[in-house]
């Protein structure tokens, strides 16, 4: 009996490590990957809240995107990364975060600190579906996606991206290296005005078409 207990273990645990895929959480990887993520851009209230992506052309591939924010920096933002299986039409769960790396040296500005993510979801070898969310967590007590939207912290999203199969050991007991995140770009977080500053705004046009009818 005992000895049936313990197999069922061991195959359990086995087949635990065997659905639980991995790729590099890394948006720097000399050489293969650089595309770095933009503050907002305060130029203009339209700017604010216009989300860009791709790279630009210093980037890694190269792009023809601009940006009018700085390249984020520090602790006070948060990188999240979300995954389904590819080919899925459902919700993406999350698998990792990071917090983005300080300024100094100043070429690290616009990267978070990498990490190997594991996707419990999806198999070695096979392939998922991500997106990567970033917004500002107010020095920290901002800790979640949802937090961030409910509070209208600066945040952004990049479009999905489905890399090579993810690493991990396979169903014969290879070892498969993590991907890098092959097809992600960089983007830009964008503000979003609190109700009340919506609410005076539709106030201010309401009263303007209201003299308009008067005269």
């Amino acid at each position: 009996m005992k000895k049936t207990t313990l197999i069922t273990v061991l195959l359990a645990t086995a087949l635990s490590i065997f659905g639980q895929g991995t790729i590099n959480f890394n948006n720097r990887v000399l050489g293969t990957l650089i595309a770095p993520i933009y503050g907002v851009d305060a130029s203009t209230l339209a700017n604010q809240t216009t989300q860009k992506s791709g790279n630009t052309a210093s980037g890694l591939p190269v792009g023809t995107q601009t940006y009018g924010g700085a390249l984020l920096d520090g602790a006070g933002f948060t990188a999240s990364l979300w995954a389904r299986p590819a080919g899925s039409s459902g919700l993406y769960d999350q698998v990792a975060t990071g917090l983005f790396r300080s300024v100094t040296p100043t070429d690290l500005r616009g990267f978070w600190t990498n990490s190997t993510a594991t996707v419990p979801t999806v198999a070695p070898g096979m392939q998922a579906q991500f997106v990567v969310r970033v917004w500002n967590n107010n020095n920290g007590a901002v800790a979640s996606w949802v937090q961030a939207l409910a509070l209208f912290r600066d945040h952004g999203e990049s479009a999905a991206f489905t890399p090579s199969g993810l690493g991990g050991i396979d169903v014969d007991g290879n070892i498969v290296i993590p991907p890098n995140m092959s097809g992600f770009r960089s983007f830009n977080l964008i503000a979003v005005p609190e109700p009340s500053l919506i609410a005076l705004g539709a106030l201010g046009f309401g009263a303007l078409l209201l003299r308009r009818r008067k005269a």
